[in-house]
């Protein structure tokens, strides 16, 4: 099981750029304090579906964090520093680029009070790296109000960004030998209650997916039963493929699809159980 993992936020106080003409010519002098915003772009009442959350799976839902700029660092708004944010780990089950908006308020400067530009960044996946706002790469920000349009706008025509592709639905199984998966209406499956040896993975599954979309697929039995997923599935450096059930627990496996081999690769797993 997994719980969420974080990444920390830093800031470069010496070095801000300008934002701006500056008629005096003089060097931009950074903002003293600041109280900053980082708001999740994610539909209205979104909420992640957690699958392997410990200690059971859970749905999370993030509400927006604030913190503080003071002396130079940003710091928790008790005066702590190391400020840190959710990763977009497959523990979320998020399939996409997750954009973090980061908005300034109250932003005051040595010289004179100025406004901060927003922007928005990409939420890493790799937890326990560090995101340094004065230098990490930049994307228009988005305020809140406009997330739904934005879910909902259509594909560009003649490139641009994409339109980003929502979590997807859940399907319930109770029992098959080949388990009957549609990735283009699916991103999580519930095997509830297996009571034969799942003999093709493969051959049930159907779907056109992109590099990158996420796969769960959460397995219970009563007892053992073995899994032979087929040639659609592989196994990564990190997880190993479950080769078999636990009795009487469920076992988890999440998979990011790749073009390159053109495989669901395993990319984390709870071969145990809970």
């Amino acid at each position: 099981m997994a719980t969420v993992e974080s990444f920390t936020v830093s800031y470069d106080a010496l070095g801000v750029t300008r934002d701006g003409p500056d008629p005096d010519l003089e060097p931009d002098l950074r903002p003293m304090t600041a109280n900053v915003d980082f708001i999740y772009r994610v539909p209205p009442g979104h909420v992640f579906r957690a699958a392997s959350f410990d200690p059971r799976p859970t749905d999370l839902g993030f509400a927006g964090f604030e913190c503080r700029v003071d002396e130079g660092r940003l710091k928790h708004l008790n005066g702590n520093v190391n400020f840190t944010l959710p990763a977009n780990t497959p523990m979320l089950g998020w399939p996409d680029d997750l954009y973090i908006d980061v908005r300034f308020r109250n932003v005051v400067y040595a010289r004179a009070r100025r406004r901060w530009p927003n922007f928005a960044f990409i939420c890493p996946t790799t937890p326990g790296v560090t995101v340094n706002l004065t230098t990490v790469e930049r994307h228009p920000y988005l305020p809140e109000e406009r997330y739904a349009n934005w879910f909902n706008r259509p594909a560009p025509s003649g490139g641009g960004q994409p339109v980003p592709h929502l979590p997807k639905g859940l399907a319930v199984i109770e029992s098959a030998v080949e388990p009957a998966i549609n990735t283009d209406a699916v991103d999580f499956v519930d095997i509830t209650n297996l009571d034969v040896d799942i003999e093709s993975m493969t051959v049930g599954l159907t779907g056109s997916p992109r590099r990158g979309q996420r796969l769960t697929i959460a397995i219970r039995s009563a007892a053992a039963h073995a899994i032979n997923w087929g040639p659609a599935f592989g196994p990564s450096g990190a997880a190993a493929l479950p080769a078999e059930s636990a009795a009487g627990l469920t076992i988890t496996a999440q998979f990011i699809y790749d073009t390159r081999p053109d495989q669901w690769i395993c990319w984390a797993v709870d071969a145990a159980g809970y």
